[in-house]
């Protein structure tokens, strides 16, 4: 069975949407998303590198939102793949991030893998968000739409929705059984 990555932070939620309107609200901006991965460069001189402490904020990641059509989504992967979720160690969120996925994707909780460099993975797939991740990546890295990793192109399938990668999937599943049938053809013939 085909293993398939998938990134929690950006990707199976809104975290970049609630992170933009912490920071928006604290320096009385009107930023409306990251241009770049580098958050620190896309904010006001005087917030600087303090952009990442929104990250250490308690219960942050629990109070996230799932992206729209990412529970079903999910749910049909599950019967075609092994599923994982990868996401950044950042140790004071990890027991919020169990907490998150027990409560949005409980059938993955045994299967979270906090990881900071996705490169040493050995999946089939990794959907994700973060350009330098799919960079690194030895399978096949389908990119989740976000303006800081545009500049990718089409370097990479890009998904800009959960919907999106269902369809992704759905053909890799018809190539898969394409290939599967030529096989079974060839077999009884000889």
């Amino acid at each position: 069975m085909k293993k398939i990555g998938i990134d929690l932070d950006s990707t199976l939620n809104n975290l970049t949407d609630v992170w933009v309107d912490l920071y928006n609200k604290d320096y009385n901006d009107n930023l409306k998303y990251f241009l770049t991965w580098d958050s620190h460069n896309d904010v006001k001189p005087e917030c600087g590198r303090k952009i990442y402490d929104y990250l250490l904020k308690p219960q942050l990641f629990f109070d996230l939102d799932i992206n729209p059509n990412a529970q079903e989504i999910v749910n049909f992967l599950s019967k075609h793949y092994k599923l994982y979720i990868i996401t950044a160690y950042i140790p004071s969120s990890c027991v919020d991030k169990v907490n998150w996925v027990r409560k949005y994707l409980p059938e993955l909780e045994n299967d979270i893998v906090f990881i900071n460099d996705k490169s040493i993975l050995e999946l089939d797939y990794l959907i994700d968000d973060g350009p330098h991740n799919l960079k690194t990546f030895k399978g096949t890295g389908i990119v989740y739409d976000r303006q800081y990793n545009k500049y990718l192109g089409d370097k990479y399938p890009r998904v800009n929705n959960w919907k999106d990668v269902e369809m992704f999937f759905t053909n890799e599943l018809i190539k898969d059984n394409r290939k599967i049938m030529k096989r079974t053809i060839k077999v009884k013939v000889n």
